[in-house]
């Protein structure tokens, strides 16, 4: 049974202190104890420093409240995940909504909370709490199913709640779920998950679908790449046999990997990621080391904010250099944490060829996307060491040298903020706290175990310090921000929407005449989610779609490009293409009388009238996955349309025709059945391998009664 303090450490000190952690290890022993320590540890942080974010009075600030807050919205307000939202027509004239795969759809955390209430920034902000709490609970299930001590645990816990990506990347929440999951991903692809339980592989699955689901592109190539060193070193360390971790594990993989076929099919093919990427953004200097324990607001850092900051609270970075050799923990943290660096880290010369490997290129923030395993593999170094201050009396390898290395820690990050001019208030502060650590951390590691527990209040202080001293990346008035950003708090937009179906597509907010490409890509625009209109400008990330580049170069710089605007504002309509080539931008030069029949987001009825047989355009962005039926004569024609700098264009017969335009979304239906096969194995994978096990065991029996 693992204590507080290890039952084998009887001779402490005989003074008050030592007599009441002698009273924590006692009832460190008991189930519920701990539960309860965990749950009031986890609850008094998020009441200390989220309670903004659970209260709704403050959210995320510039991202948050951009397109990832809307789509997300919009995906589960107008559909669902049983009801997927194929074609959302909020900004840019319109898109399919399986190309965003940042937009929270088939998240299931966000579907719960939308079957309650609109998922409005406040929501979101509420969601983020969660998602901080949920990421500490799993780093201490993780250290604790390692075999460390209680005490560890909760070091552990208190120093995920304080991961960087929750706070400098709020804005961005699927970066940091990608630091909540990171922990359940971990303890899901080890030997020390419960493989042997009915219910292993079906939750397994769970965890790697939604956190394939909900954790941004570019870190899931990371995770695949550490999670495979993570794996073998599992393997490894254990030599568990084939039946007991890898063939379960497998399982869990490929049922996730069906799960999340819904979602990744039809991004596959409904893309043509032909267009330009950008290059990688991440940039190092050796200025960022201060950022392990100083605010990130500063001009000599590069990067964008959200990307600098390094920070691992004081007591949590020093005591990782006390991890004890032969530690499971120590080998998986420095398993982990190597490769990571070598692998994201721009510093090394092999940086840039990295780029070309499969999927490296997906990610702008390369050093970011690895950034979590460096950082989470400290933790587990700091999680071995601690549990060695509180089960070990003989002394660690290289102590002197350990002490040496940490009091240089603390000596080249005092010099460092003085040269690069820290604030003073900032540098104070984080100096009292980082030596009051390094103190705390150097005194239990020499022996003085009676103090081990105040390590917890060390890294609370160092993590509390760190996300206060550093707001504006995480926390700002919500009332102000949506009243700047959309004129009018979000919900009071939303119960005012304005409904979508009619007999006819309304017309889009039009751009201003001289209106540039920032103009275009400001996510002002993006208040057309809430309110149900629809407009021509708006932030939307489909960088590289090449349907998406085409119609964004048409509109912001190419010849037609007043053309296409004036267009596009009108309400659904069709023009000849001749008439368009010619410059005509409405249906009074369009040589076609349009009369509406019916309109949803995904599909469009007119009846037209033409005096020729031949082409026509309509003002509706193009992407593979539109369909056209022409009806005439009582011949109906199906296929796809054709584009025409970027928008949708079909061949219509001389006289009266019906014509439907509608999105479907590609590979849907196949995505459908791959889910439900990914399901199904899920589901019968349990009593599968209990059978095999079973006769694994008979054999093994027969086998000794033979010999």
């Amino acid at each position: 049974m693992m204590h507080l303090i290890h039952p084998a450490d009887e001779r402490v000190r005989p003074t008050p202190l030592a007599d009441r952690v002698a009273s924590l290890r006692r009832l460190s022993g008991r189930r519920r104890f701990r539960v309860a320590a965990l749950a009031g540890l986890v609850v008094a942080l998020e009441v200390l420093v989220l309670e903004g974010w659970i209260r709704g009075a403050r959210v995320p600030p510039w991202d948050f409240l951009g397109a990832y807050a809307q789509e997300a919205y919009w995906w589960w307000a107008h559909g669902g995940f049983f009801d997927p939202v194929s074609w959302i027509p909020a900004v840019r004239g319109g898109y399919p909504a399986s190309l965003s795969l940042q937009n929270s759809a088939w998240y299931l955390p966000y579907g719960a909370v939308a079957a309650v209430m609109p998922l409005t920034p406040w929501a979101l902000a509420f969601l983020s709490a969660v998602h901080v709490a949920f990421g500490s609970v799993g780093a201490y299930l993780l250290v604790r199913r390692h075999g460390v001590s209680f005490l560890a645990g909760l070091v552990a816990a208190a120093g995920w709640f304080f991961a960087v990506g929750a706070f400098s990347n709020a804005e961005h929440p699927d970066i940091a779920r990608g630091y909540a999951w990171l922990p359940w991903v971990l303890l899901v692809a080890s030997t020390r998950w419960p493989w042997r339980r009915w219910w292993s592989i079906p939750v397994a699955t769970l965890v790697l679908w939604q956190a394939a689901s909900g954790v941004y592109p570019g870190m899931l190539v990371a995770y695949a790449c550490i999670g495979v060193v993570w794996v073998v070193l599992q393997q490894v360390q254990s030599r568990a046999r084939l039946t007991d971790f890898l063939l379960p594990l497998g399982i869990a993989m490929v049922a996730a990997l069906l799960l999340s076929m819904v979602r990744l099919l039809p991004y596959v093919l409904g893309n043509d990621l032909t267009g330009v990427r950008e290059p990688d953004a991440s940039e190092w200097s050796w200025s960022m080391l201060l950022s392990l324990q100083f605010g990130y607001d500063y001009g000599f850092y590069p990067n964008d904010i959200s990307m600098r900051s390094f920070f691992i609270p004081a007591a949590v970075l020093l005591a990782a250099l006390f991890a004890r050799p032969g530690s499971p923990l120590t080998r998986l943290g420095l398993g982990i944490l190597i490769p990571a660096a070598l692998l994201g880290l721009p510093l090394f010369p092999w940086f840039e060829a990295l780029q070309q490997l499969p999927g490296l290129s997906l990610s702008r923030f390369t050093m970011s996307d690895f950034k979590v395993f460096m950082l989470f593999g400290v933790l587990l170094l700091a999680a071995s060491a601690v549990d060695g201050f509180v089960r070990h009396r003989t002394p660690l390898p290289w102590q002197r040298a350990r002490v040496a290395v940490a009091v240089a820690v603390v000596v080249l990050l005092a010099v460092g903020g003085l040269l690069a001019r820290i604030d003073l208030r900032d540098y104070a502060l984080t100096l009292a706290v980082l030596v009051a650590s390094a103190a705390l951390v150097l005194a239990v590691s020499s022996g003085r175990r009676d103090l081990a527990a105040l390590l917890i209040v060390g890294v609370v202080a160092s993590g509390g310090l760190w996300a206060y001293s550093n707001r504006e990346p995480w926390r700002t008035d919500r009332v102000d921000a949506e009243v700047g950003r959309f004129d009018g708090p979000v919900a009071e937009l939303v119960a005012d929407a304005e409904p979508l179906a009619g007999d006819r597509r309304p017309g889009r907010t039009p751009l201003p005449a001289d209106a540039g490409l920032d103009d275009i890509q400001s996510s002002e625009w993006n208040v057309a989610y809430y309110t149900g209109e629809a407009a021509l400008g708006g932030y939307l990330n489909l960088k590289g779609n090449t349907y998406f580049e085409t119609l964004r170069a048409a509109i912001s710089e190419g010849d037609r490009a007043a053309q296409l605007l004036a267009f596009l504002s009108h309400p659904g309509t069709a023009i000849t293409a001749a008439a368009f080539d010619e410059g005509c931008a409405d249906e009074a030069c369009g040589g076609v009388r349009v009369t509406p029949v019916a309109y949803e987001p995904d599909r469009l009825e007119y009846d037209l009238q033409t005096t020729s047989a031949g082409a026509v355009v309509l003002n509706e962005p193009f992407y593979r996955g539109w369909q056209a039926s022409v009806c005439a004569d009582d011949v109906c024609v199906t296929g796809a349309p054709t584009a025409t700098d970027g928008l949708v264009t079909i061949d219509v017969p001389q006289g009266a025709s019906l014509v439907t335009l509608t999105y479907a979304t590609p590979g849907l239906g196949v995505g459908w059945l791959l889910f439900w096969a990914g399901a199904l194995i899920a589901a019968l994978a349990p009593a599968t391998l209990w059978s095999s096990r079973r006769r694994l065991a008979d054999a093994d029996g027969r086998g000794e009664n033979d010999a």
